[in-house]
């Protein structure tokens, strides 16, 4: 685990501890470091259980189709919960354009379209009718 990161003059000075508590510090010129989180649906407590439950997942991750939709209709995921079917670089930033524009386009595509009937301004008057009472 990492305890502490400290800049020097050529790199970074790392310090880290092992799961017994040894500590041991390594001098570097470059440092990548990633947080180790793992999407899990049960984890969003923001979705009601009930919809949790419906959520088809694969070690955690939702199973997605091709337009970023889970298996209950209109539930959308993106960015890390995306990664498991589309790939690592939906990690990313680099990735939201994509999801986003497929996202959008599918909710068009199956969005019925709805005329709605033009309402006429206050005063408006029928062709062929006067204006004079």
């Amino acid at each position: 685990m990492l305890a502490k990161a400290v800049e020097q003059d050529d790199g970074v000075s790392l310090t880290t501890t092992d799961h017994e508590g040894r500590r041991l510090v390594t001098e570097v010129e470059h440092v990548i470091a990633a947080t180790g989180f793992v999407p899990d649906v049960e984890r969003l407590t923001l979705l009601a259980p009930e919809l949790r439950d419906r959520i088809t997942t694969r070690l955690g991750s939702p199973v997605l189709s091709r337009d970023f939709e889970a298996s209950t209709p209109g539930l959308y995921f993106a960015g890390l919960a995306a990664a498991s079917t589309f790939g690592p670089v939906m990690r990313f930033v680099h990735g939201a354009d994509f999801a986003a524009r497929r996202i959008a386009h599918h909710i068009v595509r199956r969005t019925p379209r709805v005329r709605v009937p033009a309402s006429r301004p206050a005063g408006f008057l029928e062709p062929g009718t006067s204006s004079q009472r």
